[in-house]
């Protein structure tokens, strides 16, 4: 990996840092999704039953403590003769983000505080600022806060901190701002499920900056020249190396096959656009593509000379167009099973089946055949008509299974190569 390769990185890991953080300025519906604290569980650190109920709604009874994003700090700009200003200022601003954790008790434990990305320089000319991200990071190196649960002055502590920050880095505002004022006693809100997602991508990153290995992905992905565009790729299309996508329930379209093709030949590090409006296949096309990546294949078909050549002759053919992702269209008539031969074949295999677990042949023929047979004695069990039909469906089991599918399927002859002649002989699909 290149120095410029992993400057981009590290900015690009910042860039997703300061995302799960969470934005400081509020819309009227990002604020619908927090609860107002009072003053005293602003000043005690302990929330009421209201609050409690709000963060724990639908929260497993099992789970004792939850993730919140507290906001201790609520201020809003002043309106001017009862009426808001669209000078492009926010309305509503929550400066400080604590990660926290909430007991079922009420109990905040508070533990990282920051103050928002969103409204610390550098930013674009003519943003709402209170700061500069250098300060914010030099405070915080300086004065980290120590979480310690069975302190007694732990809420204290945090709250000197969190003031302290914002004396430091934001120049103690708002006191200094004449257009906000402080509304309220603090919001929260349970954190949001993106934080899990964003630690994840901060973790690869931070393994890709430290070990530096070769990245063709994210070296194409950085890079400052443009690369030639692939030119569409033309019939026949390779898909035969790739057998994830087959579906013949759901065959991919023309467009999703050349797609497929053009993932059949990329190299490591290439990128595929794809585009389209809703509902036309581009996520069906993704999971086929994820799905040929698990199955690659070399596949090979070897056909024997036998009784059985011209049927495996249709079958290979129905097997290719399932492989292009197309219809394998239903099998020949002479090789479709009757409704008596599937359930003929299906009782053999369950009696089979039961055999060989061990069960006795009457708790079989009591299952299969007659549920009767289960309550009769012995003597009588012996000379019963289901004993010895059970014995000739496990003769006829026996027989099938030793000789192999076409045999199980019913074949007893040779089918002539005129399929208008040909016997029924089914196979099973």
């Amino acid at each position: 990996m290149t120095k410029t390769d992993i400057s981009i990185l590290k900015c690009w890991r910042s860039a997703v840092a300061d995302s799960a953080i969470g934005d400081a300025c509020l819309t009227s519906k990002m604020l619908e999704g927090f609860h107002g604290l009072s003053h005293a569980e602003a000043e005690t650190g302990v929330l009421g039953q209201e609050a409690v109920d709000f963060l724990f709604d639908k929260v497993p009874e099992h789970v004792r403590r939850i993730a919140v994003s507290y906001r201790p700090l609520h201020v809003r700009r002043q309106s001017r003769h009862a009426r808001s200003r669209g000078d492009g200022l926010p309305l509503d601003v929550t400066p400080v983000v604590t990660e926290a954790q909430v007991a079922r008790e009420g109990h905040i434990i508070p533990s990282q505080s920051v103050i928002a990305r969103d409204i610390l320089d550098p930013l674009a000319r003519g943003a709402f600022s209170v700061g500069r991200v250098a300060d914010l990071d030099s405070f915080l190196t300086a004065h980290p806060f120590a979480v310690k649960e069975e302190d007694p002055d732990l809420w204290q502590n945090y709250q000197a901190h969190w003031q302290r920050m914002m004396a430091e880095v934001g120049g103690n505002w708002p006191a200094s701002d004449p257009e906000y004022q402080i509304v309220g006693h603090g919001l929260i809100r349970p954190a949001t499920e993106v934080a899990a997602t964003v630690k994840q991508i901060l973790d690869l990153s931070d393994t890709l900056i430290q070990e530096a290995p070769e990245s063709p992905l994210l070296a194409n992905f950085a890079r400052r020249a443009p690369c030639a565009i692939e030119p569409a790729r033309q019939a026949p299309l390779p898909l035969a190396e790739r057998l994830g996508h087959s579906n013949d329930e759901f065959p991919v379209a023309d467009h999703q096959r050349e797609v497929l093709a053009h993932l059949a030949v990329a190299r490591d590090g290439d990128i595929l656009a794809v585009n389209g409006p809703p509902g036309t296949g581009k996520t069906t096309m993704l999971l086929s593509a994820i799905a040929g990546e698990w199955v690659p294949s070399r596949a090979a078909v070897v056909i024997p000379l036998d009784e059985f050549f011209f049927w495996r002759i249709r079958s290979t053919a129905r097997l290719r167009r399932l492989i292009d992702g197309k219809h394998s269209g239903p099998p020949p008539p002479e090789q479709r099973l009757s409704r008596f031969q599937l359930y003929r074949a299906t009782l053999m295999l369950r009696a089979w089946d039961g055999v060989a677990s061990g069960a006795s042949r009457q708790a079989i023929a009591s299952i299969l055949l007659n549920r009767d047979v289960q309550t009769l004695r012995a003597i009588d069990w012996k000379n019963a008509p289901e004993r010895r039909r059970l014995a000739r469906i496990l003769g006829d089991a026996r027989k099938r299974i030793e000789g192999g599918l076409p045999a199980f399927a019913g074949a007893a002859e040779i089918p002539p190569t005129d399929s208008r002649q040909a016997r029924l002989i089914p196979s099973i699909h």
